[in-house]
């Protein structure tokens, strides 16, 4: 077989790159094209439809989307009024713009014309750095599985990156009304945990995978400390994120106890 026709048969991963277009370097493209190798990426990105015009040439030039378009950067304070049970360690709003960003994207992947369509699609962010030659299988990836890292879950399960099938793609369609129903419960609202209740109540089956990465922030000498306002969080949810936490570290027992290295304190990485 040529090794044109070989290329040709690779399966395709659509990665979605929504919301804001945040870049450090231009090894997050490079690394993440490296360790997919065996299969094709394609890039497909919604952003803010106050962008700059400076970064989408950017991202134009680096990742080469095959779609590039832009979506309303809405307030959500309203929303916020209504959150019964905040998690004082983010920003709500923060958590409505990335829920909004990615519903979106995910809608105009739905009706986008594809020449050929792709097998997967990874949720994916610009500020993410990989860590090098990684390799990651797919083919096992059956029917309403999702294949998410074992890392940097904090409360619920991680919603950095995370790739399921491309047929799959209809049951997160709903993403933002799943969210206006959550507000009207008294539970944490906490991303990874709303993602994580998200995903059971469409009956998907977590799959974890040792995929690592690290989060790039810019080099900030003078950090501002923000005060917040002490939350009542119910005992039931206190329950379930401690739940949460020990079966992490049991699945990741050597890593988190003796290695100490699976933690999300060190998630993040500064650069220049």
């Amino acid at each position: 077989m040529s090794l044109k026709l070989i290329k040709m048969s690779k399966k395709i991963i659509l990665v979605l790159l929504s919301g804001q277009l945040r870049f450090f370097s231009k090894k997050n493209y490079d690394f993440l094209i490296k360790n997919f190798s065996n299969y094709k990426l394609e890039f497909f990105i919604t952003c803010w439809d106050n962008e700059k015009n400076e970064t989408k040439k950017f991202f134009k030039s680096y990742y080469k989307p095959i779609k590039l378009d832009e979506i309303e950067n809405k307030s959500f304070s309203e929303n916020i009024e209504k959150i019964k049970v905040p998690d004082t360690a983010i920003n709500s709003e923060n958590i409505f713009h990335m829920w909004y960003a990615l519903s979106e994207g995910l809608k105009k992947i739905n009706t986008f014309k594809f020449i050929k369509r792709p097998d997967y699609i990874l949720r994916y962010r610009s500020d993410i750095l990989p860590i090098p030659n990684q390799k990651l299988s797919l083919d096992k990836l059956g029917k309403k599985d999702i294949l998410i890292p074992d890392r940097y879950h904090w409360n619920g399960v991680n919603d950095q990156f995370y790739i399921f099938n491309f047929t799959d793609l209809k049951y997160f369609l709903n993403l933002n009304v799943y969210l206006k129903d959550y507000l009207n419960k008294r539970l944490l609202f906490s991303p990874e945990l709303i993602f994580q209740r998200f995903l059971k109540n469409t009956n998907f089956n977590i799959r974890y995978s040792n995929y690592d990465y690290k989060i790039m922030r810019n080099n900030q000498k003078n950090k501002l400390k923000q005060e917040v306002e002490e939350v009542k969080i119910p005992l039931r949810e206190k329950l379930v994120v401690k739940i949460n936490k020990i079966k992490f570290r049991m699945r990741n027992f050597r890593t988190f106890y003796i290695k100490k290295s699976n933690r999300n304190n060190k998630q993040n990485i500064e650069i220049e």
